[in-house]
């Protein structure tokens, strides 16, 4: 058998995108070397593995059971390639680090600093995103760590992945100056039914949060945002509550008419977070990186209404 990884690659991004085209494009080759490399794994498995429409590409009963052994393949040649760079030369090279921008703003570039005086050699990328989507990029080998906020329950925790807790602080609700609730030290959820949120991306913790909450409390978005310190601003503006860690971007919100109320009734815990992948060794860089963050934790150095796990 003659199978071979990019094959798998090929297949699978092509039920992703549900687009022959559109996977080509992604992969950088042509549609008919996509198509014949898929059609050839079809035959070499003696199995069809893509339904093919007008409208596009979907996956047949049978490649749904064989996309999780598919996409096992694929993460394993990925951590051979990660671990063979590593065996070659493990304190250069670049790593991959996935940040929320909370972290980047208060916390990575020191960290990073601390790691490159002692690794000079290494090189740290940095890609800014929401909660969810780096726990997925981590999971995807597309990032070797990411940095997170999340809650013990929301967003939900992908299989394969794992996490060093490193402080934790209280989920809060960001309200205009003007709000009725700021009277209140707290605020309880019950308080927010029916209200119009500045919601985050699903893409974000507070997204998930808010999409948690939606539903049974009966809430709706008046706009949704992308940037952590764009929020203040908004509830300013808009003079519409948003969900908030215990400090976030506090900077951005001197000037502004903007309260910040711990949530109770549910209280849920904001918790930072390193994430790697489960069952595969780290290199020595990432290692590095995760001392570093372990070392801050004991020595508490984290932003204001966090403190160390």
């Amino acid at each position: 058998m003659s199978t071979s990884v990019t094959q798998y690659l090929y297949l699978q991004t092509a039920i992703e995108k549900g687009s022959l085209r559109a996977a080509a494009g992604v992969l950088g080759v042509s549609q008919p070397t996509l198509s014949i490399q898929i059609r050839k794994l079809e035959e070499e498995l003696n199995v069809l593995l893509l339904k093919r429409t007008a409208t596009g590409v979907g996956p047949t009963p049978e490649a749904v059971q064989l996309l999780p052994l598919i996409d096992k393949v694929i993460r394993a040649q990925a951590a051979l390639v990660r671990r063979a760079a590593e065996l070659r030369s493990p304190t250069t090279g670049t790593v991959k680090v996935g940040v929320i921008s909370h972290f980047n703003y208060y916390v990575a570039p020191q960290i990073l600093s601390e790691v490159q005086t002692t690794y000079p050699l290494a090189t740290f990328e940095i890609i800014e995103s929401g909660s969810v989507k780096i726990m997925d990029l981590v999971l995807s080998g597309e990032l070797d760590v990411g940095l997170i906020a999340r809650t013990p329950d929301i967003p939900e925790v992908p299989e394969g992945i794992r996490f060093v807790d490193l402080a934790a602080g209280r989920l809060n609700v960001c309200l205009s100056g003007d709000d009725p609730l700021t009277a209140s030290d707290t605020v309880p959820m019950d308080a927010l039914r029916g209200r119009s949120f500045v919601a985050h991306s699903p893409q974000t913790t507070m997204g998930a949060i808010f999409e948690h909450y939606r539903a049974p409390y009966e809430l709706t978005a008046v706009t949704f945002t992308d940037s952590g310190p764009s929020t203040p601003r908004l509830v300013a503006s808009t003079h519409s509550p948003a969900f908030a860690t215990s400090s976030d971007f506090r900077v951005a919100s001197e000037n502004l008419d903007v309260v910040y109320r711990p949530l109770t009734d549910p209280p849920t815990m904001v918790i930072l977070s390193a994430v790697l992948r489960s069952g595969e060794q780290s290199t020595t860089l990432v290692r590095a990186l995760t001392q570093e963050l372990r070392r801050r934790r004991k020595e508490s150095q984290w932003p204001p209404g966090f403190a160390a796990v």
